[in-house]
């Protein structure tokens, strides 16, 4: 009987090792959607308008996502329970975030500060869910800089909440992003 446990924890964890390698792949897109935020938060600040920035830069990053995860199920087509549960975590939050961006940015229905936190913390959450499925300690601190973006947003001025942002973007999606494209290209480099 403890073989056969001993069996099933060590295909959990090539299962949990496949899914990280494959993650890796997913770089870009982190580093698309950062470029798309910072896009989106630059022309509302330059328009003071976000009716159409941000839905606008949202469009364009899903479709590009669109494609790349074709592109993606065209090279790779099997998905491992762990691999889907990671698919249905940055989904689900990705949707999420399209709906809040596109269509709070178009109604003006939400104050500035409300939909930063809003942003920082479901970043948070999707990185925290993914770090604990993977068993990325590194992701972990990703999720906490979200996490503490959000919370110096809810304590600071008003005037800081844009600065804060940008910088949690460009830790939480550009450093991020460009740590896993490295990781892809040595993988590739290894294989």
């Amino acid at each position: 009987m403890d073989t056969e446990l001993d069996g099933r924890l060590e295909l959990l964890d090539r299962l949990t090792r496949l899914a990280a390698e494959e993650t890796s792949y997913w770089g870009w897109a982190f580093l698309l959607w950062g470029a798309g935020q910072i896009a989106a938060l630059f022309w509302t600040a330059a328009a003071h308008n976000p009716r159409i920035a941000w839905p606008t830069a949202m469009s364009i990053c899903a479709a590009i996502t669109v494609l790349g995860a074709n592109r993606t199920r065209d090279r790779d087509r099997k998905l491992t329970p762990v691999s889907r549960a990671i698919l249905a975590v940055w989904s689900a939050a990705g949707i999420g975030l399209f709906v809040l961006c596109t269509t709070g940015g178009r109604s003006g229905a939400f104050h500035p500060r409300a939909f930063a936190l809003a942003i920082l913390a479901i970043h948070g959450l999707a990185n925290f869910a993914s770090a604990i499925i993977l068993r990325w300690r590194l992701q972990l601190a990703v999720a906490a800089t979200w996490w503490l973006a959000a919370v110096a947003v809810a304590m600071t001025a008003p005037a800081a909440t844009f600065w804060i942002v940008v910088t949690a973007i460009l830790l939480g999606d550009g450093v991020w992003g460009a740590y896993l494209i490295e990781l892809e290209r040595r993988r590739r480099r290894v294989a």
